[in-house]
């Protein structure tokens, strides 16, 4: 079998590849997933602007530090699914300084929700649309974490968390699902390998074959 083509995309034509799969609902649904320190969540700020779409942290959903697993499934249960069946969406968050649950919010269904975070991916495959996966080297990363804003806070959980994170992204084969694997981000733009889906799994668009994007050579 021959490898996916790896592709440098800037961010422009990285938005036009997502938003070229199919979005069965009235919500388009795009995951940000990867380890801590991967770039999710600059990334996710870069993109949103260019698919006209909502930033959610799955960070709003996960209840403490040693509870990611929940996140997602909250996430996935009181969020994705209504919206995949085109009710709005009504859920608690997590007051990370309060150490306890939080405000409420509603999601109306419609236009682009764009997830991201550790564990954004580890929810039904066919609750969303485009599924992609940061891969960046854990040396990077650790370079990464080092200068968060927030380091001294997120220290001592930094190991646990890494985990954690492991651990749900075996257990739902985050990376191997992942319709577009990232690599090498750069101010301006991406490297991009397009993941041709398992045609045994169930397709996102409720069973019916995938269409793949077109991307530039």
């Amino acid at each position: 079998m021959t490898a996916p083509a790896v592709t440098r995309l800037d961010l422009g034509a990285l938005a036009a590849a997502i938003l070229a799969f199919p979005a069965p609902s009235a919500t388009r649904v795009v995951s940000i997933d990867g380890y801590s320190g991967a770039g999710k969540s600059w990334l996710a700020d870069r993109i949103a602007p260019l698919l006209d779409a909502v930033v959610l942290p799955i960070d709003v959903y996960v209840p403490g530090w040693d509870a990611l697993p929940a996140g997602a499934a909250a996430l996935d249960e009181a969020v994705l699914t209504p919206l995949r069946a085109g009710l709005a969406a009504r859920h608690r968050s997590y007051d990370w300084t309060a150490g306890a649950p939080g405000a409420w919010h509603t999601w109306e269904p419609g236009g682009t929700l764009l997830v991201e975070g550790s564990g954004a991916g580890a929810v039904a495959d066919s609750h969303i649309d485009v599924l992609l996966w940061v891969d960046t080297a854990a040396p990077l990363r650790a370079q990464q974490l080092d200068h968060r804003a927030d380091h001294a806070l997120y220290a001592p959980f930094r190991a646990p968390w890494a985990a954690q994170e492991r651990r749900v992204a075996t257990a739902h084969r985050t990376p191997e699902r992942a319709d577009l694997l990232l690599t090498r981000m750069d101010e301006d733009s991406v490297e991009v390998t397009v993941r041709p889906r398992d045609p045994d799994q169930e397709g996102r668009c409720h069973g019916v074959g995938r269409r793949q994007p077109i991307i530039p050579s």
